[in-house]
């Protein structure tokens, strides 16, 4: 038998070597470009899901600037003040690369804070042996047919991104013609400063909505907040929640009685005190009384001198801006509320007297089945 030159086999040897390096050296380039493309999506995705978060935020910031131009103190208003949410944060992902994932999750007890996840239009494709199916006419939510950077359509990964962002409100406060502190009877707030910033003066001398919005930041942030969201006017009445949208006020209703019920309504979600007149707690007649002084009529403080503020109306002839009453003591009614529309109000309810108990916060509500004393047009 012939042996074989051992030059000959070593060169041999040294061949196979060679391109197994080879094929290993494809195989990890491959792998790195790969690996290279799923790092650019997550990137873009994250870059997505941070402008999502915060345009989830634009519309609140806006309402909230908005509202403040106008004079009421935007400082309790929630995340049930402002609408287009869910489209507004699609709309910043999709400007960056990136589809929105789910809906937004709303937390803190107004929502101020929100969480969105997105995923990359792009994709990394997976090595596939079976033809591609063909797209539904409905895609699901998270499809696993996708487009990579060149092109070829197949399964693929999209990069994942999540981001949390808050909104931070510049603290506002009035600023009165006598500069002392509200009294009872006093006339209503010369001018709005928000930050050092006045956002609302009755000469008109008030900042530019532009300037406004600045004051109201939005800051991207590691975490939630673990307060849940209240949900405004979806707050709990006497056990079941009312979920209908805020009414709209007839187009006749005067300017006054619109600033009227735009404060109370500024004032949903913040927390029932007794004895309280804001800005940050309320009982039932101080929201009454503070709502009317952001209108300029001055009214009495407490709940039996409101009810004879004013001329009774007759049941079913109430208006937005009237007073509801209820629970008749013997020095008068011992709670009141705003109406905003037939059937509806804003009142501050009274502290929980048992677990469960929805009371507690300022929300609208219904004031039909609750038997009111009667109805106050307050200035008349």
């Amino acid at each position: 038998m012939t042996q074989r030159d051992p030059a000959r086999r070593e060169e041999g040897q040294a061949q196979i070597v060679l391109l197994l390096a080879v094929l290993a050296m494809l195989f990890l380039s491959f792998a790195a470009v790969k690996i290279a493309q799923a790092n650019d999506l997550r990137s873009r995705a994250q870059t997505a899901a941070d402008a999502a978060a915060i345009g989830a935020l634009t519309p609140l910031r806006d309402a909230a600037a908005r509202l403040a131009m106008s004079g009421i103190d935007p400082d309790g208003m929630g995340f049930w003040g402002a609408t287009g949410a869910q489209e507004a944060a699609a709309r910043y992902a999709g400007r960056n690369g990136a589809d929105l994932v789910g809906d937004i999750h709303v937390t803190g007890a107004f929502g101020h804070t929100v969480k969105v996840n997105v995923a990359s239009k792009g994709c990394v494709l997976l090595p596939t042996t079976t033809p591609v199916p063909t797209p539904t006419p409905t895609p699901s939510p998270t499809p696993t047919l996708c487009t990579d950077a060149e092109g070829n359509r197949g399964e693929g990964r999209r990069g994942p991104g999540d981001s949390i962002a808050r909104l931070i409100f510049p603290g506002c406060h009035y600023t009165l013609p006598s500069g002392d502190t509200p009294q009872e009877g006093g006339l209503g707030p010369s001018a709005l400063v928000c930050g050092d910033v006045t956002v609302y003066s009755p000469d008109g001398g008030a900042a530019d909505f532009d300037r406004v919005a600045k004051l109201f930041k939005i800051r991207l942030v590691d975490q939630e907040d673990p307060e849940a969201y209240i949900g405004g006017a979806g707050l709990p009445v006497g056990g079941a929640p009312y979920t209908g949208a805020f009414p709209n006020l007839p187009a006749a209703t005067p300017e006054i009685i619109k600033r009227i019920i735009a404060f109370a309504r500024a004032q949903i979600g913040k927390l029932y005190v007794w004895g309280a007149a804001g800005p940050n707690t309320f009982d039932c007649s101080g929201l009454t009384q503070m709502a009317y002084r952001a209108g300029g009529i001055p009214i009495p403080r407490v709940t039996y001198t409101q009810w004879t503020s004013g001329a009774h109306i007759q049941p079913g002839q109430e208006q937005p801006g009237d007073l509801v009453f209820f629970y008749k003591g013997s020095n008068g009614p011992e709670h009141v509320g705003l109406v905003v529309s037939a059937g509806m109000m804003i009142e501050a309810p009274h502290t929980a007297r048992y677990p469960g108990d929805p009371g507690g916060f300022v929300r609208l509500a219904p004031y039909t089945g609750r038997n009111p004393v009667g109805f106050v047009r307050p200035g008349t």
